[in-house]
C-alpha cells in the first residue's frame, strides 16, 4: 500500500524512534486518518528491519479483533497478554460466609527488546482500580503494561489512539496519549500527529460531522453543533422509528453489522429487552441462540474478554444455586441466602470453536453493568458449600475452582444496544445512535458524541441528534422569587400506593415517599412512618442511633418545600439530602413542538439541561401570550423559565423564576449556559 506523505513522514519517525533511546511513541490520529493502516504498514517493516518482537493489543476484546482483521496480524487484549494465570488467596473467619477472597494475576514480562503496540489506547486508564476480589499486578493497568514491556531494558512501546474519544471511565483526559505523563515517569517519549483524512474518506458525512465535533472540543466556548445529512448515510429518526429500522437493517445485512448505541445501561437494557419482545413476539423471553451477546467481564477460564461478542450454538437447560452471604442492611451485618440462576449453555469462543460453560442469567436480566460484590462472594462461597472436602487455599481447591463452571460463568449482556462506552474500539457498518442525555457542548458530552458518531462505516442513522444554534435577539432577565408555580409544572407517571398514607391520599404524597424512600435504598437511613396533616407531612427517619422527625411542608399542587429536622443530629446533613432530592419522583412528560424554531429551542434548552444533569419536569406551549414554559428541578425545589417568541418567529426574552429565588444556584447555572449558547 501507497502511503501519503503525511503517513511516510510518520513512518520514518516511528522507524527512526526504533533505533533511538527513547521508549515511548505517542500516535494520534482523528477518525479517518488512517491509524489502523499505520499499524499494519508499521509491523510489517518492523519485522523487515529489525529483529524485534511485535505484540499487538487492545483494550476491549472487541477492539483487539477489529485490529486483527484490518491488520492481518495476531491481537489480543491487554489482560490477555501482560497477566499470568491467577493465584487464588483465601482466609477463612468464623463461618463459610464470612471467608474472605483474593484472585491475584502476576503481571508477565515481554522478551526483551519487544515492540509492543497498543490500539485504541484512549480507553487505556492510568488510574489505580482496586476490586473488591480480583487483583491484577499493581491494580493500575499503565504501570502494569509498562512493566510488562519493559521500556528500562529495551523494550518500546507505541500508543495509537484519537484523542477526541472518550477517556477511560473516571478519568478527565487520556493519559495514554499524554507525552508530559510518560516524561514525569521519567521515560523519554517521541511523538506525531495523523490530521490529513485519507481521499476516498474525505466525502464520508459521517467523518465530517466528526470533524466538526474535534474542532468543537478545540474551541474555547463552542456553541453550534449541527450534523449535516445524507439519505442512506446519515439519518434522522423519529423515535418511534428506530426500532423497526433497526429491525429491518439487521435482516438485511446480518445482526452482527448493526448496532444500536445508547447513554446508560438502563437504556441499553430497555432498547434489548424491546427489540427481542419484536424479534420474539412477547416480553421477557427466555435466552435464545439467536441473541449477540457481549462480555462484560474477563473471564480467564474461557479466554473470553471484556467487550467481546459472542453467540450461543446450544442452551441444554436452566437452574439455581444459592449461597449465604453477610449483607449491609441499615447499618448492619445481616446474613441472607442469595439465589443464583444459571443457564448450561455452548458458546463460540474467540476462535469460534464451541465452548461448553455455565451463563449466569441473573447479570443478563438486569439494568447493571456488571455483578455486584455480594454476587461475586455468593459464587465463591456456593463453590465451598459443592466441594467441602477440598482445603480452601490448597493446590488442589484452586485448580479445581479455576475450572469450576459455576464460579466462571459466563457474564454477559444482550448485545443488540450498547453503552457509548461498550462500543469503544468497535465498528460496525450500520451503527444506530440515540444521543439522549449526551447532547451537550460540554467535552465529555462532544467526547461521548464522537465516539458513537464513529462507530459507524457507512450507515449512521441517530434519534434526538445534537442540534444546537444560537439566537441573536435572545435575552434573559435575572432570577426571580415566585410563590407558587403553576399545577402544569409536572406530570406524575404510575405511582406506588404508601404504606404510610390512606388509600384516597393524592398521589403527589406518595411520589414524594416513593421518591424518598429510593433515595435512602442504599443509606442506613429508613422510613419508620409518616404523619400527614393539612399541607405537612411529618417524616420519622430511622438511623442507627434513633427515630428522627422532620416537617416537610407543601404548597396546593405538591410542591414540597424543604424539609426542616426537628432536632438536627449528625444524621441531619444526609437525610436532608435524601428528604430533598426529587430526582426520582416518578414525573413523566411528552412534549411535541409545534414548529421548528420550537424544536430548535427545546433541542438547545435541552442540551443545556443535559450538560449540567437538570431534570426538565415538563415542557408548556401557551399560544394565547405568545411563550412557553419550562419547568425544572433545580436546587431541589420547583422552578421554570417562561419564553416569549414574538409573530415574526424570534426568541426574543426569557423570565426565570424559583421558589427559592437567587438562592437557586443551579438555575443560575442554567441560565449561563443557555447564554453562551446563544451568544
Amino acid at each position: 500500500m501507497k502511503l501519503t506523505k503525511q503517513q511516510q513522514s510518520v513512518m520514518d519517525r516511528i522507524l527512526s524512534f526504533l533505533e533511538s533511546d527513547a521508549s515511548v511513541f505517542v500516535l494520534k490520529g482523528y477518525a479517518g486518518t488512517g491509524k489502523t493502516t499505520m499499524v499494519k504498514e508499521i509491523v510489517e517493516k518492523v519485522q523487515d528491519a529489525s529483529q524485534r518482537n511485535t505484540l499487538l493489543m487492545a483494550p476491549t476484546g472487541r477492539a483487539a479483533r477489529v485490529l486483527q482483521e484490518k491488520t492481518g496480524y495476531s491481537a489480543s487484549t491487554i489482560h490477555r497478554a501482560i497477566y499470568e494465570k491467577g493465584r487464588i488467596e483465601s482466609k477463612r473467619v468464623g463461618d463459610l460466609q464470612a471467608t474472605e477472597l483474593r484472585v491475584h494475576f502476576d503481571v508477565a514480562r515481554a522478551p526483551r527488546q519487544s515492540l509492543v503496540i497498543v490500539d485504541e489506547a484512549s480507553m487505556l486508564s492510568s488510574k489505580t482500580n482496586r476490586q473488591e476480589i480480583y487483583e491484577f499486578g499493581t491494580d493500575n493497568l499503565m504501570n502494569d503494561l509498562l512493566t510488562f514491556a519493559r521500556p528500562l531494558e529495551g523494550g518500546k512501546i507505541l500508543f495509537v489512539g484519537d484523542p477526541a474519544q472518550l477517556p477511560p471511565v473516571g478519568d478527565k483526559d487520556s493519559m495514554a496519549l499524554s507525552v508530559a505523563y510518560f516524561e514525569e515517569l521519567g521515560l523519554k517519549v517521541e511523538t506525531a500527529e495523523l490530521t490529513e483524512v485519507l481521499r476516498q474518506k474525505g466525502e464520508s458525512l459521517i467523518l465530517k460531522n466528526a470533524m466538526q465535533i474535534r474542532q468543537l472540543l478545540q474551541e474555547e466556548r463552542p456553541n453550534r453543533l449541527v450534523f449535516d445529512e445524507r439519505k442512506g448515510e446519515v439519518e434522522t429518526l423519529a423515535p418511534e422509528s428506530l426500532l423497526p429500522t433497526y429491525l429491518a437493517a439487521a435482516k438485511e445485512h446480518g445482526r452482527e453489522n448493526c448496532v444500536l448505541i445508547c447513554f446508560s445501561n438502563r437504556e441499553a437494557s430497555g432498547y434489548n429487552a424491546e427489540i427481542r419482545k419484536h424479534l420474539y413476539g412477547a416480553s421477557g423471553m427466555p435466552l435464545c441462540t439467536q441473541d449477540p451477546l457481549m462480555v462484560v467481564q474477563n473471564n480467564y477460564a474461557l479466554d473470553m474478554m471484556n467487550g467481546e461478542f459472542t453467540h450461543l450454538l446450544s442452551i441444554d437447560g436452566t437452574e439455581e444455586q444459592s449461597a449465604p452471604i453477610y449483607v449491609e442492611k441499615a447499618g448492619k451485618r445481616e446474613r441472607v441466602i442469595m439465589n443464583l440462576h444459571f443457564a448450561s449453555v455452548t458458546i463460540a469462543d474467540h476462535k469460534g470453536n464451541p465452548q461448553p460453560c455455565m451463563l449466569l442469567l441473573d447479570l443478563l436480566n438486569n439494568d447493571r453493568p456488571s455483578i455486584s460484590v455480594d454476587e461475586q462472594k455468593a459464587l465463591y462461597i456456593n463453590f465451598c458449600m459443592r466441594h467441602p472436602k477440598l482445603n480452601q487455599g490448597s493446590e488442589e481447591f484452586i485448580n479445581v475452582l479455576m475450572q469450576d463452571a459455576y464460579y466462571n460463568c459466563l457474564r454477559v449482556k444482550y448485545g443488540y444496544a450498547i453503552t457509548g462506552h461498550k462500543c469503544q474500539g468497535g465498528e460496525w457498518k450500520n451503527a444506530f445512535v440515540d444521543y439522549s442525555g449526551r447532547t451537550g457542548l460540554k467535552p465529555d458530552c462532544l467526547r461521548w458524541t464522537y465516539t458513537a458518531t464513529t462507530r459507524a462505516a457507512e450507515r449512521l442513522y441517530v434519534v434526538n441528534l445534537p442540534h444546537i444554534t444560537p439566537f441573536s435577539k435572545f435575552r434573559i432577565e435575572p432570577v426571580q422569587q415566585c410563590s407558587k408555580v403553576n399545577a402544569e409544572c409536572r406530570l406524575l407517571g404510575k405511582v406506588q400506593r404508601s404504606p404510610f398514607h390512606a388509600a384516597d391520599a393524592p398521589d403527589f404524597l406518595c411520589a414524594k415517599w416513593m421518591c424518598i424512600s429510593q433515595n435512602l435504598a442504599f443509606t442506613p437511613y429508613r422510613v419508620h412512618h409518616v404523619l400527614s396533616k393539612p399541607y405537612q407531612e411529618i417524616y420519622f427517619i430511622e438511623t442507627p442511633d434513633s427515630v428522627e422527625r422532620y416537617d416537610v411542608r407543601y404548597k396546593k399542587g405538591g410542591l414540597f418545600l424543604k424539609a426542616v429536622a426537628q432536632v438536627p443530629s449528625k444524621h441531619t446533613p444526609l437525610v436532608l439530602m435524601a428528604l430533598n432530592n426529587e430526582r426520582a419522583m416518578p414525573i413523566v412528560f411528552h412534549y411535541e413542538p409545534s414548529s421548528s424554531l420550537m424544536q430548535r429551542l427545546y433541542d438547545l434548552i435541552r442540551s443545556a439541561c443535559d450538560g449540567l444533569n437538570i431534570r426538565i419536569t415538563n415542557v408548556v406551549e401557551h399560544p394565547e401570550d405568545y411563550s412557553v414554559i419550562y419547568y425544572f428541578n433545580t436546587s431541589d425545589t420547583m422552578s421554570y423559565i417562561k419564553i416569549y417568541v414574538n409573530s415574526s418567529g424570534f426568541v426574543t426574552y426569557a423570565k426565570p423564576m424559583s421558589l427559592i429565588g437567587v438562592a437557586d444556584h443551579e438555575l443560575k447555572n442554567l441560565i449561563v449556559e443557555i447564554q453562551n449558547h446563544f451568544e
